[in-house]
């Protein structure tokens, strides 16, 4: 990550937290910078254009006076929610332990010789920074044992089962060079080539031309008598669809996280439709990303379907 982007998600970060005494009052931007940086021309600047930015966007409300002094801002409730979805993919272990795979053969691919004495430069290195935070040493470790587990570097284990040299093997180098260091996707690479079949279970009353493995195939699928219940069957749907999508490995993982959410909202004694819409809406806006694969068609109009007889229609259904 570049320093205006980790700037920019601490700024949101700190908007976030920012407990003002009287509500609805703009948070000064200087009082989140150390001292030495509250005088930085450059940063005055940065700040400026970045505050700019974020407004133009609909993420905050700024109230600027005279000098970096008076630049000020509060979230708006765009802003807000970006924070809460950047918050859940970073508590979300799942999407971590993929994070740090793929950081760590990236970061390898670009040391002397491919490998390094250990991960500590990781650490502090903000290219390796997961969601605008470093990852833990735990993080890195157990990421390791799995890379080496999977045959993509290699380390010496020292007593107590800590691994030390870690080097980048000939199946990370391909990682890197033809998978753009995704190793999820590295170690779907056969199912990319053909050699697994992908069933997804859609329920309720559904007809209509399904053809999953045709990526030039008009999709239509009609559906009746659809009830609230159906709205579990789409989430597990979701699930199972996910690694015949074709989505990139990071859309892939907020993909699950979507549906774990809208699953564990289900699940609750009152579920929010409204949070609910706003899940599935992500979700779609996730699926259009695989335009060209024909299932995220169909599971698109199903999506917009069910939801609309649940009572709570996607925008633009």
């Amino acid at each position: 990550m570049t320093e205006t982007e980790l700037r920019r998600i601490a700024l949101l970060d700190n908007l976030y937290d920012h407990r003002p005494p009287n509500a609805g009052e703009f948070a000064t931007i200087v009082d989140f910078l150390p001292e030495d940086e509250r005088s930085d021309d450059r940063l005055h600047e940065l700040y400026f254009r970045m505050l700019a930015d974020l407004e133009r966007r609909g993420l905050v409300i700024t109230a600027n006076g005279m000098g970096f002094d008076g630049l000020a801002a509060m979230l708006d409730d765009a802003g807000r929610t970006e924070v809460e979805e950047r918050r859940r993919r970073r508590a979300a272990p799942a999407l971590r332990a993929a994070a740090a795979r793929d950081a760590i053969v990236r970061w390898l691919y670009g040391q002397p010789q491919r490998k390094a004495n250990h991960l500590q430069a990781m650490l502090t290195t903000p290219e390796c920074y997961y969601e605008g935070q470093p990852f833990s040493a735990n993080d890195l470790d157990e990421a390791l044992r799995y890379l080496v587990a999977k045959g993509l570097i290699k380390a010496l284990r020292y007593a107590g089962g800590t691994l030390h040299l870690p080097k980048l093997l000939d199946d990370g180098i391909d990682c890197v060079e033809h998978f753009q260091g995704s190793v999820s996707a590295y170690v779907r690479r056969n199912d990319s080539r053909g050699g697994t079949n992908h069933t997804v279970n859609i329920g309720g009353n559904v007809s209509g031309n399904l053809a999953w493995a045709n990526e030039t195939a008009t999709q239509t699928a009609t559906t009746a008598g659809i009830s609230t219940a159906d709205l579990v069957t789409l989430v597990h749907a979701l699930v199972e669809a996910i690694p015949a999508l074709g989505l990139a490995d990071r859309d892939a993982g907020q993909l699950e996280l979507v549906a774990e959410q809208a699953g564990e909202e289900l699940t609750a004694e009152a579920p929010d439709l409204s949070r609910l819409r706003a899940l599935m809406t992500r979700a779609g806006s996730i699926l259009d990303g695989a335009a060209q694969n024909s299932l995220s068609a169909v599971l698109s109009a199903y999506m917009a379907l069910v939801m609309a007889q649940a009572g709570v229609p996607l925008p633009g259904a």
